[in-house]
């Protein structure tokens, strides 16, 4: 794609300091879209690692909390954000010490990403996330490969129950207020 067709876009990427995040970012910019890069820190240390100055200078950072729909609102409508891709997020080690922030940040922050969504509907016009392979379980469980989109999860984690709770958010806000969303299970 190139950038003419971005001109009325503009990308919010969440947990633009993480891995996957800042591979996006550097991607997004490298194609001439207009990007918002968020996180909750504020030295965009892996992005320095993948991006050129001159790119890092086309990116506008914004710390954001997404446990705070209040904010992460006010972001959106202010940048006005057309895509989200929400990446932001406490892995297995960090839910395991700290379910509760756990919870807070993989469940309410992407409830607060949708949130976002809905009350733009308008505005945004597409709405990825990250969910994870954590929400299957052992892999002796699912002995057909590849495993399909359709199976029995078992998550065995709470980092996993908190990505399956995001996929059936994901469903019931489809369901009962048409916002569309991508959700991808990396691995």
């Amino acid at each position: 794609m190139r950038a003419e067709n971005f001109r009325a876009e503009k990308f919010m990427v969440t947990g633009t300091m993480g891995c996957i995040g800042a591979w996006v970012l550097r991607n997004l910019v490298r194609e001439g879209v207009p990007v918002v890069g968020t996180d909750l820190a504020g030295d965009p240390v892996r992005p320095r690692l993948l991006l050129t100055p001159a790119e890092l200078d086309q990116v506008t950072f914004a710390q954001l909390d997404v446990t705070d729909l209040k904010a992460v609102q006010a972001l959106v409508e202010k940048e006005g954000i057309t895509h989200i891709i929400h990446l932001a997020g406490l892995q297995v080690p960090f839910c395991r010490a700290n379910p509760s922030l756990g919870a807070q940040v993989n469940v309410v922050g992407t409830v607060n990403l949708f949130e976002a969504a809905r009350h733009h509907q308008g505005q945004v016009q597409g709405l990825a996330y990250a969910s994870s392979l954590a929400v299957l379980g052992p892999p002796d469980l699912y002995p057909k490969k590849p495993v399909g989109d359709d199976v029995q999860l078992h998550p065995d984690t709470l980092y996993g129950v908190y990505k399956q709770a995001n996929e059936h958010t994901a469903r019931i806000y489809w369901q009962d207020w048409g916002v569309g969303s991508v959700g991808l299970r990396p691995y």
